[in-house]
């Protein structure tokens, strides 16, 4: 009994404690909205920021095109269902005027998965509310040409307050054979959504855009070998830039949530083949 109480009453401190984190980043969240709101930093993203997240683009369409027709051989580690999250921001675009760039990686190997049923879930965008469910709310294909598609997506994440983003995406798919393919996805609109399921419902312009996202392309690679099939993301976001005097407070948060998204977004595709894979 008295260990019982011990473990309840350590779970409460757990929940207060948690609770009180909770409250002090939303503290802290609401106050960067309101100090982003009052120093007239520029809703739009730079020219500058652009022209660079362009070229890290290009760049990175470059090397994953050349590395799907002459792969690498596999990390060990992946045999063992280690999932890999890296940083590749580039030093040099960390930091990049009154915007943020990241260029993030997620890599992992799912045993008995195969290409084609890859495939088939990538282009089955109706389906990405059930298999991203709790981020993906609704995702619309408008129009289909081959291996071209242009979809509609709306994306609900929490970061201690909560972001509701419709975003329009030019998705292109591309195989070297069989057995390697890749995808790429590039934003084309992006609106930051207000009293979203209400019925004032409405996007932010972009005098009142908070900046969340500007841009993003996401790059899906896939090779099947070894009994199974290499999976790797790699995302590219341009945001709103940080003010220094809040660069202590929101540093590790900007690091942990694209890494949490990461992680989020491989489990469920790896949940989803193995489930296609039961079938």
């Amino acid at each position: 009994m008295g260990l019982h109480l011990l473990k309840s009453y350590g779970q409460l401190d757990k929940v207060a404690v948690m609770s009180k984190r909770n409250s002090t980043l939303r503290f802290l969240l609401g106050a960067a909205l309101l100090l982003l709101a009052s120093t007239g930093l520029r809703a739009q993203a730079p020219a500058a920021a652009l022209k660079a997240f362009e070229k890290d683009s290009a760049a990175t369409e470059a090397r994953i095109t050349e590395e799907l027709r002459q792969p690498a051989p596999l990390d060990p580690r992946f045999k063992r269902g280690e999932m890999m999250i890296s940083d590749r921001t580039p030093s040099e675009m960390a930091t990049l005027d009154g915007a943020m760039f990241r260029h993030w990686q997620g890599e992992l190997f799912v045993p008995g998965a195969k290409a084609q049923d890859c495939l088939r879930l990538m282009k089955d965008f109706n389906s990405y509310p059930r298999v991203f469910h709790g981020q993906v709310v609704r995702s619309t294909i408008q129009s289909a040409n081959g291996d071209h598609y242009q979809i509609t997506m709306r994306t609900r994440q929490e970061y201690g307050i909560t972001v509701v983003m419709d975003t329009s995406f030019a998705v292109d798919f591309r195989s070297t054979n069989a057995q390697r393919g890749m995808s790429i996805s590039r934003s084309t609109e992006v609106h930051e959504i207000e009293a979203a399921g209400k019925n004032n419902e409405h996007a932010l312009d972009a005098a009142h855009d908070h900046g969340f996202l500007w841009r993003l392309t996401t790059y899906w690679t896939w090779r099947e070998e070894n009994g199974g099939l290499y999976l790797r993301i790699e995302t590219l976001s341009l945001s709103r830039g940080i003010p220094t005097v809040l660069g202590w407070a929101f540093g590790p948060f900007v690091e942990r949530v694209p890494r949490q998204s990461l992680e989020f977004t491989l489990r469920h595709v790896e949940s989803a083949l193995s489930k296609q894979r039961g079938n």
